[in-house]
């Protein structure tokens, strides 16, 4: 992982700001693209308590939930959300699936066992409505495990309506097709700990999740650790407390999820044409499915595949931020698909992004149903100034925010751990930065403040100008200060306690204190008698 950005798209580095990164990747990757060039972006929250997003260019919308744009209508999620459907379609078009069948509630617990002894084990058991790898059991092997997943995805789950299927070895990819054309492949391995003969598999997995948490599209699903993954160490004769052998790679679960832990590599250039075929055919298969993710068991031996499900609105995060390979840029591709008028303008040099946490915040909380984004304010030339000096950071963030409208600025102040004060600036030209310089130093002789530092800022601005986490820094430092204070006093409390409870020890132990036992059980028994 730690060699991920090489294959990353530079302008997709830092640009997917924390909240848009739980669910929201792809949609919000969508609109930086259309917004980067120029196109008019309005967030929504529809009638079905959806977030989605609409591209304005020459006054025609172009709304997009998730990944997906205005063609994937209704009729065709709700045909590929059902796998059994899906199967239906696919088996008609000829494209290879595992053998298997639906089953709905109707059908009883020894009508599905004996379909399994005529398919035979292994297989795999799923929801045919489930989303995430939710009650989905693959490689079971006999019928006491497939009893027991069938009351966990029924009763425990409550997914009525199940798919049972022939377990396919092979590994499993998510294939992205748009308009008939394969863009992107990635290996979905499950989730996984490497050993290096040092570290327990606990600390593994607590560092797999450090580095999870660099990828955009992994940030909020770290390796849960639950009985799947305590099964999976034992199977290996391990506890979380054991040292895995240097080199040795255990699988912690059975599916390849990235939800459940699972991680994305790269493989769009190994992909054989037959495989490519096939998952252009199981898009097609389905009337108007010009977006899809294609998930697919691939034989490496033989070079073909079968489909296990076609996903109307596919993440693609995982294709934009691999753990290993090559990034595709998808966003580009759709909204060339989409609006391909605006094809030429080019965004893969743009450095600047927009806030999240705001529209989604009001969205979900309802307060409105539209947010318009700000037009977007081109390329900026950035700087990082470090100030040093004693300084009221809102005071002077006041002051800086005047000149920054003024002249168009973009960027933050911040007070850093040091307690200097940090400025990022990002203006459209070396001359409007200088003309700011030169007004803000004016600013810093007023309040006798020294700018120490001055350099390139490459990381990605945010459009507008704020203040960031002034009142919280303060706010923690003084946190800090009294957790300090209350630790110190707890320590002296906590010395003096053991100094008393010392000389009371030596109290008890010492021969006057054991003769003059009776007189204070007298005292006591006198202590005791009620007044008369």
């Amino acid at each position: 992982m730690d060699s991920k950005l090489e294959g990353w798209l530079p302008h997709l580095i830092d640009a997917i700001p924390v909240a848009a990164r739980k669910n929201h990747t792809s949609l919000y990757a969508i609109a930086l693209e259309g917004w980067r060039r120029g196109l008019g972006v309005t967030f929504f929250n529809d009638d079905r308590n959806r977030i989605g997003c609409s591209l304005t260019y020459n006054g025609r919308s172009y709304p997009f939930i998730g990944s997906s744009g205005e063609l994937i209508t209704d009729e065709i999620v709700d045909i590929c959300d059902d796998k059994g459907k899906t199967n239906e379609y696919l088996s008609n078009a000829d494209v290879p699936i595992p053998l298997g069948r639906k089953f709905d509630e109707s059908n009883t617990v020894d009508e599905i066992l004996s379909y399994a002894e005529e398919i035979k084990y292994p297989l795999v058991l799923k929801p045919t409505d489930g989303r995430a790898g939710r009650g989905v059991y693959a490689g079971i092997r006999n019928s006491d495990e497939l009893n027991y997943a069938l009351k966990s995805v029924r009763d425990k789950l409550g997914y009525k309506n199940v798919l049972l299927q022939q377990y396919v070895t092979g590994d499993e990819v998510r294939i992205y097709v748009l308009d008939g054309r394969v863009l992107a492949a990635s290996n979905r391995k499950p989730a996984n700990i490497l050993g290096d003969g040092i570290s327990t598999a606990k600390v593994l997995i607590e560092r797999k999740n450090e580095l999870r948490k660099k990828v955009p599209s992994l940030y909020f699903r770290p390796i849960k650790i639950d009985k799947e993954v305590h099964n999976a160490l034992k199977g290996k004769g391990y506890t979380l407390e054991s040292v895995p052998r240097k080199g040795e790679r255990i699988l912690l679960r059975s599916v390849s999820n990235l939800s459940k832990g699972g991680e994305s590599v790269d493989i769009t250039s190994m992909l054989t044409e037959e495989q490519r075929d096939i998952a252009v055919r199981a898009t097609e298969a389905v009337p108007g499915l010009v977006q899809c993710g294609v998930d697919m068991i691939i034989n490496e031996e033989t070079g073909s595949g079968v489909v296990l499900e076609l996903n109307t609105r596919p993440g693609i995060g995982n294709h934009l931020f691999p753990v290993e390979g090559q990034a595709t840029d998808i966003p580009k591709e759709i909204v060339d698909f989409y609006i391909p008028e605006t094809k030429g303008i080019k965004t893969d040099d743009s450095n600047v992004y927009f806030e999240f946490k705001n529209i989604i915040g009001v969205l979900k909380e309802k307060a409105t149903a539209e947010i318009d984004v700000c037009p977007y304010p081109e390329r900026l030339v950035a700087h990082r100034l470090v100030v040093n000096g004693e300084v009221n950071t809102l005071l002077l963030y006041n002051k800086i925010q005047r000149l920054a409208f003024e002249n168009a600025i973009h960027g933050y102040v911040k007070s850093d751990v040091s307690e200097n004060l940090i400025i990022v600036v990002g203006s459209t030209s070396k001359q409007v930065f200088e003309d700011f310089l030169h007004q803000v130093e004016n600013i810093f002789k007023e309040h006798r403040l020294t700018l120490a530092e001055i350099e390139e800022y490459t990381r990605p601005v945010l459009a507008g100008f704020r203040l960031l986490d002034a009142v919280n820094d303060m706010s923690l430092k003084k946190l800090r200060e009294e957790v300090k204070d209350t630790v110190q006093k707890r320590q002296s409390i906590e010395k003096e306690k053991a100094r008393i409870d010392r000389r009371i020890d030596l109290m008890q132990s010492s021969m006057s204190w054991k003769l003059s036992s009776p007189i204070r059980v007298i005292t006591k028994t006198f202590k005791k008698r009620p007044k008369k």
